[in-house]
């Protein structure tokens, strides 16, 4: 219960600094992507089961891009094995001056919630699906949480690298799924629009076809199709 507390509190954090990015803006890194769209999303979370709230666009500082898209640990220092998954779990890094839009379900009953983010400035950081990262345990010492990561099988998006895990933290009774589309740059630029969905559901909940679905729609509308 301590583990999960701790756990539970960073993600607080992270949450308050994801909708405190600073000054609005409304410039996108690619043309025809454009992640202020995103806010069409909000209209495909169930409103019997979610409170949605959708954010401004906004400009991350490098402070609040340190932690963006670690979905498992935020920014904590973690042990895997083997090692080399360690990587899994922040599968790109977010620049600092990144545009950002986010789309956020709260329960109406329970615990958990469903967060949908685009940004316009990433890099990605390992191979998405690192076959040797099929399954595999980690450890955050400094949070005392152990816990157990998988693939799961990613939607079909044209034009996009794709990643599908789920997290299990030891005797918690959440788990986390997490979904990523990183968008080709019809640009040639160096840096891609991200697009993520993580939801924290029980870990015995129907997560199919809700939440691959969700990072399907959020992509389509950052492309505006």
């Amino acid at each position: 219960m301590v583990a999960t507390a701790r756990l539970m509190s960073v993600i607080v954090l992270s949450a308050a600094a994801a909708t405190a990015c600073g000054a609005p803006d409304a410039s996108t890194a690619q043309t025809g992507l454009d992640v202020s769209r995103l806010s069409e999303v909000a209209a495909e979370l169930p409103e019997a089961d979610y409170i949605v709230k959708t954010g401004r666009l906004t400009r991350y500082p490098e402070e609040n891009t340190e932690i963006a898209e670690d979905f498992v640990l935020f920014g904590t220092p973690a042990e895997a094995e083997p090692q080399e998954c360690v990587l899994q779990l922040k599968p790109v890094k977010v620049q600092p001056g990144s545009s950002g839009m986010r789309v956020s379900g709260d329960p109406v009953r329970g615990d958990g919630g469903i967060r949908i983010v685009a940004y316009t400035d990433t890099v990605q950081t390992s191979e998405l699906m690192n076959p040797a990262c099929q399954r595999f345990r980690y450890s955050a010492p400094q949070l005392h949480v152990e816990g157990t990561v998988q693939q799961l099988t990613p939607p079909v998006i044209d034009d996009a690298g794709l990643v599908a895990l789920k997290n299990q933290v030891d005797e918690n009774a959440l788990a986390d799924y997490y979904y990523g589309a990183l968008l080709e740059d019809p640009e040639g630029l160096e840096s891609h629009v991200y697009v993520s969905v993580q939801a924290r559901l029980d870990r015995d909940a129907e997560y199919e076809p809700l939440v691959p679905d969700l990072l399907v729609k959020a992509v389509a509308a950052v492309r505006g199709r």
